[in-house]
């Protein structure tokens, strides 16, 4: 999947999120990343992220700066997921930017959620699935983030906190 990390208006960096269409199969009416199965001609799962991401939004790959993958989780289907983490050049506009390929049926609308509101501990809540543990659910959006987007989303959110945690003890 493709963790598309961008600037909204206003210069807010935020991760934008895919509302899965009603008509699917599996899935239906949750949030999401563009992400998919590899196909036969993808060089790479960060290929495989970008074309997808293509497919499903419309979003160029030519407007993607890759800036690395997670490590591979697996969904609880047993699916094997790898976040590829990039950032969308320009300011994303949803108001002007239409990322649905309404070809696709895939997704419903886009949205986005600032990093500040999902740095918020206030906006999560834990919910208890019994044996199963606990799992994040983000609840100040136009949509619930849970299950595997929302789990994907704090690994991001962990990784950016490292890495600037790594560049501050790097300058002292």
């Amino acid at each position: 999947v493709l963790v598309p990390i961008c600037t909204v208006k206003g210069g807010e960096p935020s991760i934008l999120y895919n509302l899965r269409s009603q008509h699917m199969t599996s899935h239906a009416g949750e949030v999401s990343f563009p992400g998919g199965r590899e196909e036969k001609g993808d060089a790479s799962l960060v290929e495989t992220a970008l074309r997808e991401a293509e497919e499903e939004m419309g979003l160029p790959r030519k407007r993607v700066t890759v800036l690395g993958q997670l490590e591979e989780v697996k969904s609880k289907h047993g699916l094997a997921v790898t976040p590829v983490i990039g950032i969308v050049d320009g300011i994303i506009d949803l108001k002007t930017d239409n990322l649905v390929n309404p070809e696709s049926g895939e997704i419903e609308e886009n949205f986005t959620v600032t990093l500040k509101d999902l740095y918020n501990p206030s906006n999560w809540v834990l919910d208890d699935y019994g044996r199963w543990g606990k799992f994040p659910r983000f609840v100040a959006s136009p949509h619930p983030i849970w299950g595997l987007t929302a789990y994907v989303t704090k690994r991001v959110l962990a990784e950016i906190t490292n890495s600037r945690k790594e560049r501050r003890s790097s300058k002292l």
